[in-house]
């Protein structure tokens, strides 16, 4: 099309073994651009039963959130009304960040 700009071509960015990954155009080998981080994910009480999860360990980015913990371990379920958080057995909220080997516990209100 005439006067259309062209996007530029972009080398693919893929999932891992739970890491994101870039393709080496040349080499056609496979270069972290995130490792990722070892979190422990723990549910409580009702969310155990509803979700049909007790304890699980994922891998995130290391720029990850309480909420995109929660969005990983329960493949995008809607957040309860209420939710109670916990990052090492302390109370976090949703946006609270997390680090590598963290334990992040998801609880309804009592």
């Amino acid at each position: 099309m005439p006067g259309s700009a062209r996007l530029p071509a972009v080398e693919p960015v893929f999932i891992l073994e739970a890491g994101l990954f870039e393709r080496n155009s040349f080499s056609g080998s496979a270069t972290a651009i995130h490792p990722p981080m070892s979190i422990h994910v723990r549910f409580f009480a009702s969310l155990r039963e509803r979700l049909a999860l007790d304890d699980l360990d994922i891998a995130l980015p290391d720029d990850a959130s309480v909420a995109g913990v929660w969005r990983c371990a329960t493949a995008n379920a809607e957040l309860p009304p209420n939710l109670l958080t916990a990052v090492n057995q302390d109370y976090a909220a949703l946006d609270a960040p997390v680090r590598d080997g963290d334990e992040v516990a998801f609880f309804p209100p009592v």
